[in-house]
């Protein structure tokens, strides 16, 4: 009996060998892998991906990534079960190894060396997995038996340049299982929507449609299709394939996400898409009234609202589309964004329709409203500052023509005008203090309410007033009682709601603040009484304010809103009701100018004669005539120059703010003048100064624009460069591009890197050649080699595992001295290196090859 049981000890300790090739033994090392490491492995690596996808939130402004593969914070999050997905992947490979004769007996340690590389990916370790999934490429690539496992090796190979952002060697990995004809059919799907990935990051997005259509026929996962067509509605949306979009929205719906806000946003979608040249709008109308009926909608009414107006839009019932913009503002209660498009859209109406003065006002809520990092926001921004000096222009000349027909008035009669108006100013005053009254009122009310448990009740007789239908109807009749039958709508007490003396007291620069002995109550008639102009010098200089506004208003509807017409009509303006004037040649130059730019030489021409004829000793007639020989004691250009040198040393000063001010309200003068691109440069620069990029960028590339073959168009220029190119050296990014961000650390882990063409080298051999090399004379450093791409047409074999920079130099000028392996490298198309692991990871992503070659010069040593 003891010998038996010997007996079969010594059969199974044999049997369980890694190095004999029995089915036995390779039995046992496949189960004991499959059900104890491996499986745990990868019950972890599920938990951690389920855990990601759970976390994973959507944007769904921007267009959806097409896999939930998380953040860098979210991979933080799940370290700890991708950590233990390797530990028990690296146990299988170490325990149950068995390669024999060259191949590898157990697929469990291939498994295992995927787990463990798709683990390292979703740690957000992406150079790590990257060698890794090369690795099994290269090991395993003519293993039959291991050719699945390959092939999604090398998926994922892909997926991990596409996360470094190298979008053409992922290409390579993904082409090479597209076209393949002896892929398996599952990874189809997979191989398919991870090139849609790639197309949509290179903004191919026809490319991206076609390629999701394949990823969704192979699928059979219905919240992942779902997610695939949403993606694909977005492309198409992208595209301006309305129908098609609104198709894919559509399906999305009918197939019922369990997700319910991307179920919303699909209806929402669908409608903002919906084509009302092909189909009935008002299918999609009830659908959104249907939407807003719901209650599990109610904090969504602002967006619903939003997108019945873009179908009115559609069906260009514009009137309709800025009820329902409105309908959109009243009922947002949280969401900023969504009210500040609401208002952006409702301004983009009136501007679309010369409207500007109700345009300015809505672009102003606009960006008032929009959160400041919204893409939307420097938009309105820019629209509101572009209209705001429109804004005060125009009223800059209501104000004054108003102030000058009172002048006209007896006294008794202004009083009466400034009587009825101050009246009118205290209600608008009581009633914005009663509305922030019942604004605190009611937030105190919301809070009494939340503490009443279960809300109002059938019969209750306390609580919050408005649930008692007795209180309403008596406030209701009260009210009517009082005031009368109103129209609902702001202003209502009021008769009169618009007046344009409401500038007196805004700080308005008139005539009248002369008066030194006017009170400062704006209650009294007499605050107004003293800011009507009274003598001729007062109605020449309100007179002059006009004139000024009349220019600006020509400048900035010609400059900021591309408006030939409006802006021809406020300088005819100006000509009209103060001919000879001393803006008169400003103006017809302009007008000159306004109508060669719009190409109509014939309306033109009319101004160029009469500014010839009338002021030929002007500088605007040498503008014309010799811009080339303009005499600079011209008194125009002396005047203009000293406001130039004026504001240029407030900007040397730092007075950036100062500076922008002061040019926006002088633009009338310098405009149109030899020195005007020199105030845009200056305007450009003040911008960049005060970090607003954007701004800067528009102002600088007006300069190159309009002002070619002038230095301040090459300064521009240069300026801009530097802007697109950050790297670029200070004297215009020549052939010296600096060194990168590198950083230099001698004692991090190193490779060794040699470059070479994608044709012309036996690779294997070369590898082969530096690991007998590595064997020799680096064998304790376990030194390991491998080779993957660097751009489309190079290829880089890469060593590992030098622990220093001091080794990792050893190393390198070892392998350079070595003829034999650089017998295998074609003359002057390779380039050698030394990097840290760190560095590596930077270079590879940003490809600035030659930045880093300085950079290894001066702290290597190395040529």
């Amino acid at each position: 009996m003891i010998y038996l049981v010997v007996v079969g000890a010594a059969i199974m300790l044999h049997g369980c060998s890694r190095k004999s090739d029995s089915w036995t033994s390779r039995t046992y090392h496949k189960v004991t892998s499959k059900y104890n490491p491996y499986f745990n492995g990868e019950e972890a690596y599920k938990e951690g991906v389920t855990s990601v996808a759970k976390n994973h939130k959507d944007d769904y402004d921007e267009i959806l990534t097409v896999y939930r593969w998380g953040t860098a914070e979210q991979a933080t999050s799940v370290a700890p079960q991708m950590d233990r997905a390797i530990e028990k992947a690296v146990k299988v490979i170490k325990n149950h190894s068995m390669v024999i004769s060259g191949s590898q007996k157990n697929s469990y340690v291939i498994k295992s060396y995927l787990l463990m590389a798709k683990a390292r990916f979703y740690k957000h370790d992406f150079f790590p997995a990257l060698e890794t999934f090369n690795y099994i490429i290269q090991q395993f690539d003519k293993d039959k038996k291991a050719s699945y496992l390959v092939d999604e090796a090398r998926l994922w190979a892909g997926r991990c340049q596409l996360m470094i952002g190298n979008p053409i060697t992922a290409e390579s990995y993904f082409d090479e299982l597209y076209n393949s004809k002896k892929v398996d059919k599952s990874l189809k799907s997979d191989i398919s929507a991870s090139r849609a990935q790639m197309f949509i990051d290179s903004k191919q997005y026809e490319l991206a449609v076609e390629n999701l259509k394949m990823a969704i026929k192979y699928n059979n996962n219905k919240q992942q299709r779902i997610r695939w067509t949403f993606i694909m509605a977005q492309l198409e949306e992208r595209l301006d394939n309305n129908y098609e979009a609104s198709r894919a929205y559509k399906e999305v719906i009918d197939l019922k996400p369990v997700n319910y806000e991307m179920l919303f946003i699909a209806q929402l979608n669908r409608a903002r898409n919906f084509d009302v040249f092909m189909e009935n709008p008002g299918v999609v109308y009830r659908e959104l009234e249907k939407m807003l009926r719901d209650d599990k909608n109610t904090e969504y009414r602002d967006q619903i609202y939003y997108a019945m107006a873009e179908v009115a839009l559609a069906e260009e019932e514009y009137q309709k589309a800025d009820g329902y913009l409105k309908k959109s503002v009243r009922v947002s209660v949280s969401n900023a964004g969504q009210k500040g498009l609401s208002y952006l859209m409702i301004a983009d109406i009136h501007f679309d329709f010369k409207e500007y003065v109700p345009a300015q006002a809505y672009y102003d809520s606009a960006s008032t409203t929009l959160p400041e990092g919204h893409k939307r926001f420097v938009y309105a921004n820019k629209r509101k500052e572009s209209l705001d000096g429109l804004v005060r222009n125009i009223k800059i000349i209501a104000l004054e023509d108003s102030l000058q027909e009172l002048a006209g008035m007896s006294e008794a009669e202004q009083r009466k005008v400034f009587e009825r108006y101050i009246t009118n100013l205290k209600d608008e005053e009581a009633r914005k203090k009663r509305q922030q009254e019942l604004m605190e009122l009611n937030k105190q009310l919301a809070s009494e309410s939340q503490n009443m448990a279960g809300g109002p009740t059938v019969g209750q007789t306390q609580g919050w007033y408005f649930y008692n239908a007795s209180l309403r109807a008596s406030g209701i009749a009260a009210f009517q009682n009082y005031w009368g039958t109103r129209k609902l709508e702001d202003n209502w007490r009021q008769t009169n709601k618009q007046t344009v003396l409401a500038g007196l007291t805004e700080g308005e620069d008139t005539a009248a603040t002369k008066n030194a002995e006017a009170t400062n109550d704006k209650y009294t008639p007499e605050y107004y009484l003293a800011k009507i102009p009274t003598t001729e010098a007062d109605i020449d200089s309100s007179n002059n304010r006009i004139m000024k506004a009349y220019v600006a208003l020509g400048d900035i509807y010609k400059r900021d809103l591309g408006d030939v017409k409006m802006s021809a009509g406020s300088y005819n303006n100006l000509l009209d009701r103060y001919p000879k004037c001393t803006y008169e040649p400003r103006v017809l130059y302009s007008l000159y100018r306004l109508y060669m730019d719009d190409k109509k030489e014939n309306l033109a021409e009319p101004f160029k004669t009469a500014l010839l004829s009338t002021y030929p000793s002007s500088i605007y007639a040498k503008l014309i005539l010799e811009p080339e020989k303009l005499d600079r004691n011209d008194e125009t250009y002396k005047r203009v120059s000293a406001l130039y040198k004026q504001e240029y040393e407030l900007y040397k000063k730092g007075k950036y703010t100062v500076v922008l001010a002061d040019l926006d309200k002088s633009n009338s003068e310098y405009a149109g003048t030899l020195l005007e691109p020199k105030f845009m440069l200056l305007k450009g620069m003040s911008l960049g100064k005060l970090t607003r990029t954007e701004l800067m960028i528009q102002t600088l590339k007006e300069v190159v624009a309009k002002h070619p073959n002038t230095p301040e168009q090459i300064s521009a220029q240069q300026i801009l460069d530097l802007v697109d190119d950050p790297a670029a050296s200070e004297e215009g990014g020549k052939e010296d591009v600096g060194m990168g961000n590198f950083t230099y650390d001698a004692n991090a882990p190193h490779k060794v890197i040699i470059l070479m063409p994608n044709q012309g080298v036996d690779i294997n051999k070369l590898r082969n050649a530096i690991a007998d090399y590595n064997v020799q004379f680096f064998k304790l450093e376990r030194l390991q080699v491998q080779n993957i791409f660097f751009d489309q047409e190079t290829q880089m074999v890469i060593v590992n595992g030098l622990k220093n920079g001091a080794k990792a130099k050893v190393y390198f000028n070892g392998l350079l001295a070595n003829k034999d392996i650089m017998g295998y490298l074609p003359n002057g198309v390779t380039t050698k290196f030394v990097i840290s692991d760190q560095n590596y990871k930077d270079l590879y992503k940003d490809k600035n090859l030659q930045q880093y070659l300085n950079f290894q010069k001066a702290n290597y040593q190395i040529e």
